[in-house]
């Protein structure tokens, strides 16, 4: 091989690196102006032809950094150049779980009209029907019962909506949950139901939704404990009179 072989050999490879670097760096800057809500630079960065859907190295996408940065502007504005919904960001969570997560109603409407899919899930099982029932947003759920989202859907622990919104307290939640099918005591892996869960909230009014809806006081999990002993650990005085009550 002669040396202008060589030569010419090194200045494509060096010219190749110059452009993945250069496009890599376009990439990031994508991202980071998607989530400042910089619309000039965002647009000017599409204009030149940077993939709306690019996925950074750590999961970020230019719309779950705009919705996980609160940026309903710039989301919809995304989503209107084609922005896919369903791509997930880091640790797989979707861009409709982060809009649940920061509470805006706005994205997370634009999301659905985009074809979300509600039945997505994260690296560990998440669903969205899980984070809005864990987090407390009726309405968030009832919109994503009334689209398909599962009721029983579980997370990689079998932990199900069911179980989120016992846990945080959530009565209306959990009746809500249970009208469209939840089944009252399924188990997680630990052998927990609901109502375990529910003794861990404050007060009692989760323990009483779950009691009148049918679940077994008496019910154990894996330790051999029932929601009264988690009750008494927890020394929520509402939820042991409640369960006694019940027989638990």
């Amino acid at each position: 091989m002669s040396i202008e072989t060589v030569v010419l050999a090194i200045v494509i490879l060096a010219l190749a690196a110059k452009a993945v670097m250069s496009y890599s760096n376009k990439d990031m800057r994508l991202v980071k102006a998607a989530g400042d809500g910089d619309m000039d630079a965002t647009l000017g960065l599409l204009e030149k032809g940077v993939d709306i859907n690019v996925k950074l190295g750590n999961g970020s996408t230019p719309l779950t950094t705009a919705v996980e940065k609160g940026q309903a502007e710039m989301a919809r504005a995304l989503l209107n150049r084609g922005a896919n919904p369903n791509i997930p960001g880091a640790y797989g969570e979707t861009a409709l779980i982060k809009s649940i997560r920061v509470g805006d109603e706005d994205i997370f409407w634009e999301l659905l009209r985009a074809g979300a899919d509600v039945t997505a899930r994260d690296d560990d099982g998440l669903t969205a029907l899980m984070t809005a029932a864990e987090f407390g947003d009726e309405d968030f759920v009832k919109t994503l019962l009334d689209k398909g989202a599962g009721a029983n859907t579980g997370d990689v622990e079998n932990f199900t909506p069911l179980m989120g919104a016992a846990q945080n307290g959530g009565a209306q939640i959990i009746r809500l949950l249970i009208q469209r099918g939840a089944q009252v005591d399924a188990k997680d892996k630990f052998g927990f139901t609901a109502l375990h869960y529910a003794t861990q909230a404050d007060g009692a009014e989760a323990v009483i939704a779950l009691l009148e809806a049918g679940a077994d006081p008496k019910v154990k999990n894996n330790e051999g404990k029932t929601p009264a002993n988690i009750a008494g650990e927890e020394e929520n005085e509402a939820a042991i009179a409640a369960l006694k009550r019940a027989g638990g």
